[in-house]
């Protein structure tokens, strides 16, 4: 049974997670960059402009829920180069990557790399607010996630070794006359540990309890 498993990034607590949105901005081009932050703020959302990758990952607002808008070529990087460093060190945000030209191969390959979308220069003023709206919409979602996955964790932490070990039966679908042979206890001692288990983990029934568990997953 999961004790400490956490996703990449760590949940943030509730004030955090419905702070006001920022649109983080890594276009080499600085006109396209201006543009780009212009539109984001015609809709009343705050951006952040950054020079190079060390300064956005240096900066990044791992706090408010955000989206990135990246260049297709930042200086000697492509985008799918920025997009697996991102990765590796963990910062989960949706990225739309804006090409001045159209380039199928460059597209899909941002895509692999894990953007959310990829828009064309020309395309911006018709498109981009909406697919930024879209992409912080999902990351607010994630971050809602990761509020109620932690809350789980708690949960689960406060539980004893024994509930525990009732719990995983539980999750398995044993009844608790099957629990209590597998642990040599009494059933009715089970019905007393199961009891203490839905009061802490907050759950009705038993597959209250596997959801929540498959939450932690």
């Amino acid at each position: 049974m999961l004790d400490t498993a956490r996703r990449t990034r760590s949940a943030p607590s509730a004030a955090s997670a419905t702070r006001g949105p920022v649109v983080s901005i890594l276009i080499a081009d600085a006109a396209l960059s201006e543009r780009v932050k212009a539109l984001v703020e015609s809709a009343g959302l705050e951006s952040r402009s950054y020079e190079d990758t060390a300064s956005l990952i240096a900066e990044f607002p791992r706090r408010e829920p955000s989206c990135l808008v990246l260049g297709a070529q930042v200086g000697e990087r492509p985008a799918p180069d920025i997009l697996a460093e991102l990765s590796r060190r963990g910062l989960r945000v949706p990225t739309l990557v804006v090409t001045n030209r159209p380039d199928v191969a460059g597209a899909v390959a941002a895509m692999r790399a894990g953007a959310a979308d990829v828009l064309e220069a020309g395309a911006l003023s018709q498109q981009l607010v909406g697919v930024v709206q879209r992409a912080i919409s999902a990351d607010l979602c994630e971050r809602i996630a990761d509020l109620e996955a932690e809350a789980v964790r708690q949960r689960y932490a406060s539980l004893t070794r024994r509930e525990r070990e009732v719990l995983q039966f539980v999750v398995q679908g044993e009844t608790s006359s099957g629990i209590a042979a597998q642990l040599g206890l009494r059933e009715k001692t089970v019905e007393i540990y199961r009891s203490h288990i839905n009061k802490k983990m907050q759950a009705r029934n038993a597959a209250e309890l596997t959801k929540l568990m498959l939450s932690l997953h």
